[in-house]
């Protein structure tokens, strides 16, 4: 099983760095997971994948040929949805 590369985008952190200490460890921790093949929703409207944290929300996009996953937002629920409505 081959292993996924993690790259961050520019402006993924947003929100993320307002979040509490104890909420952080647990995204990164789930973000690792992302290394491996694991399951996430997948928005066909604008081919990104969505991986929930509780009420977090982690989007990447997914890059099959470089086995690269990029992260371009982790937030809450409703600052998800600002971000998804730039999108649609």
């Amino acid at each position: 099983m081959d292993l996924w590369t993690i790259v961050y985008d520019r402006n993924w952190d947003i929100y993320f760095c307002k979040l509490d200490k104890a909420i952080k460890s647990r995204i990164l921790k789930k973000i690792q997971q992302l290394k491996q093949d694991i399951s996430a929703r997948h928005l066909y409207q604008i081919n990104f994948f969505i991986l929930e944290v509780n009420q977090y929300r982690v989007a990447f996009f997914e890059n099959k040929l470089t086995k690269t996953r990029t992260i371009v937002f982790i937030g809450n629920h409703t600052q998800y949805e600002e971000w998804y409505k730039k999108y649609i």
